[in-house]
């Protein structure tokens, strides 16, 4: 009996154990499928979103935009350096982030640094050379009228209309806007007034996004006799603007995040400088220059200059608060680049 019920027992078990081994490989098949057509799915969904973004630089911002138009929405990336226009006309951006925007990820852009070349492995894979006009695609020359370069402070910057159509988008510029706007092939032109229309809208959404709330709006400012706002507030905005709302880069470049002024007053903010190596003249109102005044309710502002603090010979940044008429103070405070001093000023 022992015996008997030893082998029944085995049996029992063997027979048990490939139940077992069955149900578990059918198991598994179903949910290595099920896997696949969720990951192949996400791929799908992936390949659709990538292709539906319209990419826009726009020169002097310091971010690219992917445009979605189905949805009328924009989401910036953020850059290190701002797109330029160099002579004969030609947009140029950072390698990277030209790069990131066109589908191809950091490893896949790499430097060669013994013949200063970018190379970028998309569909195709380009190379370029710093200072050489002949892009190769696959191995295969492409003449172009520009060059890359390199810009201060050593930021390799490519011509974005041929990566893009190197890499298989087309590329339109939008004079009134300054912008690029780069869409793979094969997928119909967009309406650029549209977006146009997106972007400054998200534009202005960064702006009152940083302007949220009252800032320094509702502060009660000293006054004198007169009722007149003393030049000491304007001064002391400056010192609060320098320690807590502006940041400066020792390659020269300056950002300002500046909450709301207050009541009656706006920000003054200037840049004057004067490169050890550069014109005579300097580099007078520099803000002014860019966007059109000096003197802001709040928001974002950048400039970088041609020279990093080192290479100066003087450098004058100016911060305060100044009137919106003549009932109120214009105070600021002076920060000389080249020594790190501050002064105040009336």
């Amino acid at each position: 009996m022992n015996k008997k019920f030893t082998f029944k027992k085995t049996a029992s078990v063997l027979a048990k154990g490939k139940i077992w081994r069955f149900c578990s490989y059918v198991l598994f098949i179903f949910i290595f499928s099920g896997l696949f057509m969720v990951n192949t799915a996400w791929a799908d969904e992936g390949v659709v979103a990538r292709n539906d973004k319209v990419v826009v630089f726009k020169i002097d911002n310091y971010n690219y935009y992917l445009v979605d138009i189905k949805n009328n929405k924009a989401e910036p990336v953020r850059m290190d350096t701002a797109p330029k226009i160099y002579p004969p006309g030609r947009t140029f951006v950072p390698v990277r982030f030209l790069g990131n925007a066109l589908g191809v990820d950091d490893n896949n852009i790499t430097w060669q640094a013994n013949t200063q070349t970018a190379i970028l492995k998309g569909n195709k894979t380009l190379k370029l050379q710093i200072n050489n006009k002949t892009m190769h695609s696959n191995d295969k020359p492409v003449q172009m009228d520009v060059a890359p370069l390199i810009q201060h402070p050593g930021r390799t910057m490519l011509p974005a209309r041929y990566v893009a159509e190197g890499l298989g988008y087309i590329v339109e510029w939008d004079a009134k806007s300054q912008m690029v706007i780069a869409y793979p092939e094969g997928q119909p032109k967009p309406d650029v007034n549209k977006i146009r229309e997106i972007i400054e809208q998200k534009i202005k959404e960064q702006h009152e996004q940083l302007l949220q709330g009252d800032g320094y709006y509702n502060d009660e400012l000293k006054r004198d006799a007169r009722g007149f706002i003393l030049y000491e507030e304007g001064q002391r905005y400056g010192h609060i603007a320098l320690d807590k709302h502006i940041k400066i880069d020792p390659s020269g470049r300056i950002v300002a995040d500046l909450p709301r002024a207050p009541k009656g007053t706006r920000w003054f903010l200037e840049l004057i400088y004067f490169p050890k190596d550069g014109p005579k003249v300097g580099y007078p109102a520099v803000f002014k220059n860019k966007y059109g005044t000096n003197r802001f309710e709040g928001g974002h502002y950048e400039v970088q200059m041609v020279t990093p603090l080192n290479q100066l010979n003087e450098g004058y940044l100016h911060i305060g608060l100044i009137a919106d008429n003549r009932s109120v103070t214009d105070g600021r405070v002076v920060l000389y680049l080249h020594t790190g001093q501050r002064y105040d000023r009336k």
